[in-house]
């Protein structure tokens, strides 16, 4: 199997502020709190405000240039500051790097600039650059102003971007997974029904083992991708007759049940099933005015399962999913029947809010 990426790199502001929040963190608190006992202590002696002055005029300085030199020339931090593509194979990852290759009336280009330029801009210009402020690479005509921060940029009419080297990384006792979808989870639907399906699978198993067929089977749903993937598991491996109910715990039933649709489209294509006879009901009565939100019901709910029966319950989801469906069950005086209810966890959202049921 083999996955490659497009050709991309890192926006040199987002590698920046990467890089800072990695590596530089400790360095800039350690530095603020010198530079403010410096300016307190100042106030009883003027000499320590001289101490602080040298902080910001030479410590700043040289902590920014062995931060350069210790990990912004390591490899990976070069790699992502050019055009590169990751290809993913059974035994190595490989990285190609690429350059751009210029016409005969174009320049060609160092990795800071031109070749008659300076370090930090044209010779004639200042140290601090030139009136509009170009002090790094040119951005080709090309390219807008608004796609200067993407992560990829469209090489010039002018010019095209040739494979320059490709490194190698063997893969010891690593196996990489790709990721698919945006960062919204768009075109990743399917993965997640996939742990769920085998979730149903282990209980209607469970089920059958011990003689019983489940009438209602209540969770929280809130992405939707518990509920997706228990209904295509009750598709594919249930007896078609329990009710999958989720109770919201922040968006409005149309909504959250074209998600779901969406999810199971997803996961039917991707694995050339058929999910029409899934059952799926989202009840957004209980959202107790939305995500996060909880009321002295749910409170009371969650101090009485764990008093009696030792469950911990939280207030974001499980609380507010266990309370809905006892409202849900009364309301609608269902009675006689085989319910479960599937704690999808959140202990620690329990801890969180212990200072409520005490």
């Amino acid at each position: 199997m083999r996955i490659e990426s497009d050709i991309f790199k890192i926006a040199p502001s987002v590698l920046v502020k990467s890089m800072v929040y990695c590596y530089g963190k400790a360095w800039i608190i350690l530095i603020c709190c010198l530079i403010l006992a410096g300016i307190i202590a100042g106030f009883f002696d003027w000499r320590y405000i001289m101490v602080a002055l040298i902080a910001v005029c030479f410590v700043i300085p040289l902590v920014m240039m062995f931060m350069y030199y210790d990990y912004g020339l390591r490899p990976y931090s070069y790699f992502n500051s050019v055009h590169h593509r990751l290809i993913f194979d059974e035994t190595d990852i490989l990285i190609e790097v690429y350059v751009k290759e210029y016409q005969d009336d174009q320049k060609e280009e160092l990795w800071f600039g031109k070749k008659e330029d300076s370090w930090f801009g044209k010779k004639e210009d200042s140290w601090f650059g030139k009136k509009q402020d170009e002090v790094v690479e040119k951005e080709d005509d090309s390219v807008s102003r608004e796609n200067k921060n993407s992560d990829s940029e469209s090489s010039s009419k002018n010019s095209a971007l040739i494979l320059r080297s490709t490194i190698k990384i063997p893969l010891v006792d690593v196996l990489p997974y790709y990721i698919y979808g945006d960062k919204y989870g768009h075109g990743n639907e399917e993965v997640p029904l996939r742990a769920y399906v085998k979730v149903f699978r282990e209980i209607q198993n469970q089920a059958d083992d011990i003689g019983i067929e489940f009438d209602y089977i209540f969770l929280a749903t809130g992405t939707g991708m518990t509920q997706a993937g228990m209904i295509a598991g009750s598709v594919l491996y249930g007896s078609k007759k329990e009710k999958m109910i989720g109770i919201s715990v922040s968006r409005e039933k149309a909504r959250q049940e074209n998600i779901l649709n969406d999810m199971l489209s997803a996961y039917s294509m991707k694995n050339n099933v058929c999910l029409n006879d899934g059952y799926i009901e989202v009840c957004d009565e209980y959202i107790s005015d939305g995500y996060g939100k909880y009321n002295e019901d749910i409170i009371n709910t969650i101090k009485t399962m764990m008093i009696s029966n030792g469950i911990p319950l939280d207030p974001t989801y499980t609380g507010k999913a266990f309370w809905g469906m006892l409202q849900y069950t009364k309301s609608r005086e269902i009675e006689g029947k085989n319910i479960l209810f599937i704690h999808t966890g959140g202990t620690p959202l329990f801890f969180d809010s212990i200072r409520l049921i005490k």
